[in-house]
């Protein structure tokens, strides 16, 4: 799924995220809740990464988890690490989010933490985009 404009590039989003939807959910058969995952860091990466629309093998575990336990998995995902360093200066003083990895300590701001953060908030744009267009998750 597209994760532009609901979350910034210029805050080191990737262009698209990836969505797991249960056979049940897909089929209207449960009712679904969502899960958000957040990659673990500098997981998409490494050398062994697997291409942008595949799952890791974490990623695959939750799937089937999300499979077995009926809620949809949204993997929301940051630009690979040669991309922000090429494209994103300002994150010069922000090792750990020039990596790939959420801001977990504030590289980015002070409200890391809340939902003003530049992390949190775009996550939060897209829980908000997928709840206005449901079509996203069922085509």
């Amino acid at each position: 799924f597209s994760q532009w404009p609901a979350a910034s590039a210029a805050h080191g989003w990737a262009e698209t995220g990836l969505i797991y939807v249960p056979r049940n959910c897909s089929a209207h058969i449960t009712a679904c809740r969502l899960h958000v995952r957040f990659h673990d860091c500098g997981t998409r990466q490494a050398a062994w990464s697997p291409p942008p629309f595949s799952l890791t093998p974490d990623e695959t575990l939750w799937a089937r988890f999300a499979e077995s336990n009926s809620f949809v998995l949204m993997l929301p995902r940051l630009q690979p690490q040669n991309l922000i360093n090429r494209s994103h200066a300002r994150f010069a003083n922000a090792p750990d989010v020039s990596r790939g990895c959420w801001d977990a300590f504030g590289q980015l701001g002070t409200d890391y933490a809340l939902q003003s953060g530049a992390h949190v908030s775009g996550a939060i744009a897209l829980i908000d985009q997928l709840a206005d267009s449901p079509s996203l998750l069922l085509g």
